[in-house]
Order: C-alpha cells, then structure tokens, then sequence
C-alpha cells in the first residue's frame, strides 16, 4: 500500500476491476488490482477550482461507477465533508485520480448535514455502485442520509417531501435538477431507530447497520 494510505482512518469503495482506497482526513487516494496484484498511484484529492479543498475535514469512498464495455472507465465517487458544515459528493477519475468538475457532482441538502450533527466526521457504508448511505462516525446516532443517483426517465423532476410532521423524526426524501445526460441525485433522511439510538448512547462501541432494499419508499415505522 503507497505510504501516504497506510492508516487505520481510510474508506474503501470496489468495482469488479479495482479496489479504491481513500485516507479520511488527508484525502489521499490510490486503488489496488487485485488481478494484476498491484497499486495504481497515489494522488491527494483537490476540488475543482473555485472550491476550498483546505476547508475538507473529512473524505470517504462511496461508490464506483462505470461505462464502456466492460466497465473499461470507472469514476470513483468520493464524499467531501467540511467548509461550513457542507457535505459535497464528487466524480474521480479512476485511472487519474483527478476530480472531474464537469461531472454529476451535487451537494447533501443543508437540513440534512445539519442533523448529521457536522461534515468533519463523515463516513460512508453499504455503497453499492452509485448508492449508499451516509453517517456521522463520532455520532452515528444522528441517523443517516441515502443517496443514490437515478437514471433518465425515472421519477419525476426536482422538489422534496416529508412524511411526517415531527422535525427531528421525519423521513425525508430531496431530489435535485437532472443533468444534461437526464440523471438526477435522491437524497433521503433517515432517522435513527428509537431502541439503537439508546443502544449506542450506553455502549462505548456500536455497529451500524443499514437496511438495504430497491424500494425508495419510507422505511417501516
């Protein structure tokens, strides 16, 4: 593993091709094939110009996606947390390790990475290829946020919804604008389970489990 990886705060996101490894706080990245046995290289994560990647607390891993026959170019999605409480999600070129400005890049709704209790502590778990959820891993009884990018012709256009009237409980799902290719990304809040938040508040340690299923429906109360 390239030196600037060897850490015990680093997150991890895999296509079929490669496994992608991101340092939390530095946002050092590199990918390992398991094929050929080897590592790719190392490159600490800038944002686009314009953007203050000083401001970044905190990065991680959350997804890979590919096109091409064969999965012959991947974007590794990248999480950057910090400047204010914003949490930012990112396309990473997969060879380069470049941050692509001119991808499908979005940002948490405000609300959302307000509950999460701050952006300087954000992880990802259970990302699939361009979906996952998001925590707060000093807090992770805050609850969590799903995110998934939706294709062209799926679900109606850009707005948000709640599904019940008590602020700290309610689920909530937020869309944005498509893109120019027609994709779109959801974003949804989910609350903490009563019995687990009080779980973790009496145990120095906690597993975090998520509840994975292609419905985008409110999880059962």
């Amino acid at each position: 593993m390239p030196a600037p990886l060897a850490s015990r705060w680093v997150s991890s996101a895999a296509s079929e091709r490669r496994v992608y490894v991101v340092e939390r706080r530095t946002g050092w990245a590199s990918w390992f094939d398991p094929a050929a046995r080897q590592w790719g290289p190392a490159r600490q994560l800038q944002l686009p110009e314009g953007n203050n990647t000083a401001s970044v607390e905190s990065w991680a891993a959350c997804g890979v996606t590919t096109s091409g026959g064969g999965g012959a170019s991947e974007r590794l999605l990248v999480l950057a947390g910090g400047g204010g409480g914003n949490v930012s999600l990112w396309g990473v070129d997969g060879d380069t390790l470049l941050l692509d400005a001119e991808a499908n890049n979005t940002s948490m709704p405000p609300e959302m990475s307000e509950r999460l209790g701050g952006a300087g502590s954000i992880a990802a778990a259970a990302a699939g290829a361009a979906s996952g959820y998001v925590y707060n891993a000093s807090e992770p009884s805050k609850g969590a946020v799903r995110y998934e990018l939706v294709d062209a012709g799926v679900g109606g256009g850009h707005g948000s919804y709640s599904d019940s009237d008590s602020k700290n409980d309610r689920h909530e799902k937020t869309w944005g604008k498509r893109s120019s290719g027609g994709s779109r990304w959801e974003w949804e809040w989910l609350p903490c389970p009563p019995a687990a938040a009080a779980a973790m508040s009496t145990s120095s340690s906690a597993v975090v489990v998520f509840a994975c299923c292609g419905s985008s429906s409110a999880p059962n109360k």
